[in-house]
């Protein structure tokens, strides 16, 4: 997964966060843990310390916000209260989670992804790979795989994706055709989609799939590419992709693409990651900061107006939901 002259652009879809880190703060966790603020009105800088999560959290369904450069605030969802905190991280990147609740958080400059149980305060694995420096991973519905995408030493040739069989162990690569490979997300039947950059000082944005069962990834060409492309997802029927302050929604049978539609998000400055969760979409701001909510919930597909926001995790990377088990 290489790191080459487009580093910059690539940089922006995972560690900008940690660039404009020393410029803001973390959530005021106000005396806490005991007492949980008003996410709409959060800001002290309080990086470092020991990771805290309330003992409400285990029983209730969770967003987790990567903020760079050490931290992960742990939020209840849909209504975003502050409820924990996961320090110790060098650049956490776009965590994923799967349907029991588990959250893996890819470490950028750790070259490793950490797992955490739904509520977990300290975590119960780590999966290392010291030629990657993970960005964003997705779980397969169908096998329990991790596959995790991000970037590679310079001596690197092309991209790759690695697979980790059950989420344990080491991964697996599946070597791709172009430099950076980005963001990833499995579907119900375990087709795997990837997006990524080529090789070029302004990269042109490529796009596919690892089919189910097999270990090659084949290429998608979408006749309307994203302008400004950020994070791709499953949404339970369509793979939704994120373009500067919209996200895209295309049906895809193979490797025939058709466009269905576009839904703008409204107070968003630029999409920084997403995650989708039935009919909503949680969304971080890439430049969360002054007058810009640091992540926003809409309803979705509709997008529009935000109906909740966080403020004050300067620098945002991605974000996940993790539903509390039943």
């Amino acid at each position: 997964m290489k790191a080459s002259s487009l580093s910059l652009r690539a940089l922006s879809f995972s560690t900008v966060g940690a660039l404009l880190a020393g410029c803001g703060g973390s959530p005021q966790q106000d005396n806490a843990p005991g007492v949980v603020p008003e996410s709409r009105a959060i800001g002290a800088h309080s990086d470092g310390g020991k990771s805290w999560m309330l003992p409400v959290a285990k029983n209730q369904d969770l967003l987790y916000v990567a903020g760079p450069p050490s931290n992960v605030y742990v939020y209840t969802y849909p209504r975003f209260r502050l409820v924990g905190t996961l320090t110790g991280f060098n650049n956490p990147t776009h965590p994923c989670s799967d349907k029991n609740g588990n959250v893996w958080i890819p470490n950028f400059d750790g070259a490793d992804i950490v797992e955490y149980a739904h509520g977990g305060v300290n975590p119960v694995a780590t999966l290392s790979d010291p030629n990657i420096s993970p960005q964003n991973c997705s779980v397969d519905p169908t096998t329990g795989n991790l596959a995790v995408t991000g970037y590679g030493p310079p001596s690197a040739t092309t991209g790759s994706i690695a697979i980790y069989a059950g989420a344990e162990g080491i991964g697996k690569e599946i070597p791709v055709d172009f430099s950076v490979t980005s963001f990833c997300s499995y579907d119900a039947k375990g087709n795997l989609f990837v997006d990524g950059f080529g090789f070029s000082e302004e990269p042109p944005f490529v796009f596919g799939v690892v089919p189910a069962g097999r270990k090659s990834f084949k290429t998608i060409t979408l006749k309307s590419p994203p302008y400004q492309p950020f994070n791709v997802q499953w949404d339970g029927k369509y793979v939704a992709i994120g373009d500067a302050a919209s996200i895209d929604r295309y049906r895809i049978h193979g490797l025939k693409v058709v466009e269905v539609g576009s839904r703008h998000l409204s107070v968003i400055h630029m999409i920084g990651g997403f995650w989708i969760q039935g009919p909503k979409v949680a969304v971080t701001n890439m430049f969360g900061q002054g007058t810009y909510p640091s992540a926003l919930l809409y309803d979705y597909p509709a997008g529009g107006d935000p109906i909740e926001t966080i403020s004050g995790v300067d620098g945002t990377n991605g974000l996940t939901v993790s539903l509390a088990p039943r």
